[in-house]
C-alpha cells in the first residue's frame, strides 16, 4: 500500500460524505482511507459514508483530540506514507499521491499542498516554527524549483513519510488542538528531515469547519493552551512562564473570550494535558470496522 489517508472527525457528519466524495475513484492497491471517529453524536451518519467508499472506522470512546486522534489512525495505516487531512478539506486522492511524488523527488519527509479557500485567497501553507514572544518569525522560506523549504506547513493537509512519523513518536497528544503539527514538525527537522510545501499542488479549505458545535471563543482559548505547551516543551521554562503569563492576560481582558468561561476552561485544559500524556490507545478506541475497500461488496467485519 503506498499512501493512507487519515481524517479524524467530531460532530463532523456535515462535510464527511462531501470530503470522502472529494477523494474521487481509489486505487485499492494505491490508497486506503482511515476515518477515526472522536466521541461523535452523529456516528451512525460517520459509519455509512465511510461503509460507501470502503474505509476503515475506529470509533474512539470520547473526544481525544485531533492529535490522538491521528495517531489511531496512523497505527492501523499500511501505506508507506500518511496523508493526514481535515474532514473539511477538498482534494483529490490523486493529488495526494502526487503529493508523494513531490516528496520523493525532493527528499522530504512531509509534504504539503498550497491552501485556496472558496474563493481563490490562499491561507498560509508555509509557515515558521513558533519562536518565543518576544522574536518575530521570518516568513521569508528558501525554495526548491516548485517547492517551499518551509520550517512548518498547516496541518489540515499533509502527507508524512510513515516510518518516520512512527519513529519520532508521532503526535505528541498532549495538543488537544492547535500546534500539534508545528511540534511534529520541528521533531522532525531536529532529526534531520526536510518539510515543504508544493506551489503547484492545491487544496481547499474555509477552515475551522471539521467540527459542529465548536466556537471561536473556544478555539481561542485551546490555542492559548496549545501555545503555551509547546513553548515549555520545545522552547525554555523562560519563554513558557512569559508565555503562561501573556495568555492569561489576553483572556484577563475577555476580549476575544468571556473572561471567566475562558479562564475556567484554560485552567481545565492545562491540567488536563498531563492526563493526555498518559492514555493509552487501546483503552480509547471502542471499535473498529473494516470494509471491503471498494463498496461492491454490503460485508462488514467487526473487531474491538
Amino acid at each position: 500500500m503506498l499512501l493512507s489517508v487519515v481524517t479524524v472527525t467530531h460532530n463532523s457528519a456535515g462535510v464527511l460524505p462531501t470530503f470522502l466524495e472529494g477523494l474521487g475513484e481509489l486505487a485499492p492497491e494505491s490508497v486506503e482511507i482511515i476515518v477515526v471517529d472522536s466521541g461523535s453524536a452523529d456516528l451512525p451518519q460517520v459509519e455509512r459514508a465511510v461503509e460507501r467508499v470502503g474505509g476503515v472506522l475506529v470509533a474512539a470512546l470520547d473526544n481525544v483530540g485531533y492529535g490522538f486522534g491521528s495517531n489511531l489512525g496512523a497505527r492501523l495505516a499500511s501505506g508507506t506514507w500518511v496523508a493526514f487531512v481535515n474532514p473539511d478539506v477538498t482534494v483529490s486522492a490523486g493529488d495526494l499521491l502526487r503529493l508523494v511524488e513531490v516528496a520523493r523527488s525532493h527528499g522530504l519527509s512531509v509534504v504539503g499542498p498550497t491552501l485556496r479557500n472558496a474563493v481563490g485567497e490562499a491561507p498560509p501553507s508555509a509557515r515558521p516554527l513558533i519562536e518565543p514572544l518576544w522574536r518575530r518569525p521570518s516568513w521569508e522560506f528558501p525554495e526548491d524549483g516548485s517547492v517551499v523549504l518551509a520550517p512548518s506547513m498547516s496541518g489540515c493537509c499533509m502527507v508524512v513519510r510513515a516510518d518516520r512519523f512512527r519513529e519520532i513518536g508521532g503526535f505528541d497528544p498532549r495538543y488537544f488542538m492547535f500546534a500539534e503539527e508545528t511540534d511534529l514538525h520541528l521533531r522532525l527537522r531536529e532529526s534531520g528531515d526536510a518539510v515543504g510545501v508544493s506551489r503547484e499542488i492545491v487544496a481547499y479549505t474555509e477552515g475551522g469547519g471539521s467540527s459542529e458545535g465548536v466556537t471561536s471563543s473556544w478555539a481561542v482559548v485551546q490555542r492559548c493552551v496549545s501555545r503555551v505547551v509547546y513553548s515549555f516543551t520545545n522552547l525554555s521554562v523562560p519563554a513558557g512562564i512569559v508565555d503562561l503569563g501573556w495568555r492569561v492576560l489576553q483572556l484577563l481582558s475577555g476580549r476575544d473570550a468571556p473572561r471567566r468561561a475562558a479562564l475556567s476552561q484554560f485552567s481545565r485544559e492545562l491540567l488536563r494535558t498531563r492526563r493526555l500524556a498518559r492514555r493509552d490507545p487501546e483503552t480509547y478506541v471502542r471499535t473498529v470496522r473494516v470494509q471491503d475497500h471498494r463498496p461492491t461488496s454490503g460485508t462488514t467485519q467487526a473487531a474491538g
